[in-house]
């Protein structure tokens, strides 16, 4: 982890975690974190599928409400994954600028 569960870095919003992950050629499971948006960008991959939909690099996937992800690959993928809680103890700067 970047940040978060032992994480080498320090942020000011509590509850996000920020992760690299690696996955072998393969068919895997991956949990998803409840009552956490998952926002996922491919760094590498070739031959992804993510609940039987095909991913391509360089896509951006937010989960909001799957307890976990199917993952099918024929190649190694490697994922930036970002976990940020639903609820909030502070105001974010959308809520202020009243967008």
């Amino acid at each position: 982890n970047y940040t978060g569960n032992g994480g080498v870095l320090k942020m000011d919003a509590e509850g996000v975690v920020i992760s690299k992950i690696e996955i072998n050629a393969g068919n895997h499971t991956l949990k998803v974190r409840e009552n956490y948006f998952t926002s996922i960008y491919v760094i590498k991959s070739s031959n992804l599928m993510l609940n039987n939909t095909t991913i391509l690099p360089n896509d951006f996937i937010i989960i909001e409400s799957e307890k976990q992800l199917l993952i099918n690959t024929t190649t190694d993928v490697e994922l930036f994954v970002i976990e940020t809680p639903f609820k909030l103890s502070y105001i974010t700067y959308k809520e202020m600028a009243k967008f």
